[in-house]
């Protein structure tokens, strides 16, 4: 009995692993069939290897937004000494840094410095 059950599980072992050696281990997993296009199957939008289309840029909008998070949590506003919520008065803005190859640094303004600051500045 114990025989059988081993030589049943070696088989399932040998079958999985033979099935993913081929290729065959994950469905739907290769391009598709090529649309009019000739572009696979997204018919030749959005990437131009016709893979997965790139991002469309709200996650630099989502990166920013957590980063200016992160840094009013760390550095609280100077007008209310609130770590979170709106800054009267106040911007948190990116400064480029003084020597090349420095780290860019965030820092809160005052509206008028924002606008005042150069292209150097995000």
């Amino acid at each position: 009995m114990r025989l059988l059950a081993a030589e049943l599980a070696l088989a399932l072992f040998m079958t999985a692993f033979a099935s993913s050696a081929r290729g065959g281990g994950h469905t739907g997993s290769g391009r598709g069939a090529a649309a009019p296009g000739g572009k696979g199957a997204n018919g030749g939008l959005g990437c131009p290897s016709g893979a997965r289309s790139h991002s469309s840029g709200s996650s630099i909008k989502e990166l920013d937004a957590y980063r200016r998070d992160a840094f009013q949590r760390r550095n609280p506003c100077p007008s209310t000494g609130k770590t979170y919520g709106q800054c009267p008065g106040y911007v948190a803005r990116d400064v480029a840094p003084e020597n090349r190859g420095g780290a860019w640094t965030m820092r809160w303004m005052t509206m008028e410095e924002s606008e005042k600051s150069p292209a150097g500045y995000y």
